[in-house]
């Protein structure tokens, strides 16, 4: 179990380790309060209203501030803390990423880097990410799960919806949307955010909760073991 959730880890605080990796100084932004806690605010004000853009340290994300805010910073920085501190221990050599996250978390700065600043404000979206994918890894069976034939055999599946995530891949941002079986193997469907078909498919299948899939499915591994779903259908 701990592998898996330092997998996760791995895929989620490491996909931008190479964004310290430059000499290049940049200006330093002040801030007045916990950056992270405003990063909270910040995620909240975009999924009210997308079409809406501050940085971190515009006074309007610290005029619009909430109690909440403080304590879901406070819930950020102990599961990070945690889950760096375990990744540490096992392994001496951390990326420049990794090294300034852990830092952050334990001695939080009032005057960050651009790029710190971009490490903190993702930090609430890897956090919401994770904690679905850590409630999937406690309920359901994702490990060891049975390998699939590589061919184009279709198959049919009744799976119950669990939740979704959503990753950037390349330039272009996923939902992934996660199904379980009666054995409590999970599935995957991803679509691309801005696919036209995509509400359709979340107003037609999503609020129906259990669905019936003819589909094809390719077993994927990490972060841990799910099948992933392509060429489907909804029968039922």
């Amino acid at each position: 179990m701990n592998q898996i959730l330092t997998q996760i880890l791995s895929r989620s605080v490491a996909e931008s380790n190479d964004i310290f990796s430059s000499e290049y100084r940049e200006a330093p932004v002040k801030f007045d309060v916990n950056p992270l806690v405003l990063s909270v605010r910040l995620k909240k004000m975009k999924e009210l209203d997308p079409t809406q853009w501050f940085r971190l340290e515009d006074p309007t994300v610290k005029a619009k501030l909430m109690g909440e805010d403080f304590y879901e910073a406070e819930a950020i920085k102990e599961y990070y803390g945690k889950k760096l501190m375990w990744t540490s221990l096992k392994d001496s050599r951390l990326s420049d990423y990794r090294t300034h996250l852990m830092g952050f978390l334990e001695h939080p700065k009032s005057t960050l880097t651009k790029r710190e600043v971009g490490m903190v404000v993702t930090l609430p979206y890897f956090y919401a990410e994770d904690q679905v994918l850590d409630s999937i890894i406690k309920k359901y069976r994702v490990k060891d799960c049975p390998r699939v034939t590589p061919n184009m055999t279709t198959i049919t599946r009744e799976l119950v919806y669990i939740h979704n995530t959503s990753r950037w891949i390349g330039k272009k941002k996923f939902i992934f949307y996660w199904f379980a079986d009666d054995n409590q193997f999970v599935y995957n469907i991803q679509i691309e955010e801005g696919n036209l078909l995509r509400k359709f498919f979340e107003h037609t299948v999503l609020t129906k909760g259990t669905n019936v899939f003819d589909t094809h499915i390719s077993k994927v591994e990490y972060p841990f073991d799910y099948y992933k779903m392509f060429d489907f259908k909804v029968i039922k």
